[in-house]
């Protein structure tokens, strides 16, 4: 199946927010390699995803952090992004 544009499989515009409620930026930054100001800009969607590393370790800090009711709604938020194209 191709796609003409890519569309990003987690909806960082909504597990930013979320694992900042529980993490400080600072460390969000310092865990998964990334400078405050580029995860802004992924959190607002100024960027699309991360690098694939930086990805992975978001996604596993926020498995530590983000209580059941929060990954649910990343992945309806993720769901409705990839299905209708952001």
């Amino acid at each position: 199946m191709s796609h003409s544009r890519h569309h990003p499989l987690v909806d960082w515009t909504t597990l930013l927010p979320l694992l900042r409620r529980h993490v400080p930026l600072t460390r969000i930054g310092d865990t998964v390699g990334m400078d405050e100001a580029t995860i802004n800009r992924l959190a607002r969607g100024e960027i699309q995803e991360p690098r694939f590393g930086a990805g992975l370790r978001l996604l596993d800090l926020a498995a530590d952090y983000l209580p059941p009711d929060e990954w649910n709604r990343v992945r309806q938020a993720s769901a409705r992004s990839f299905i209708h194209g952001g």
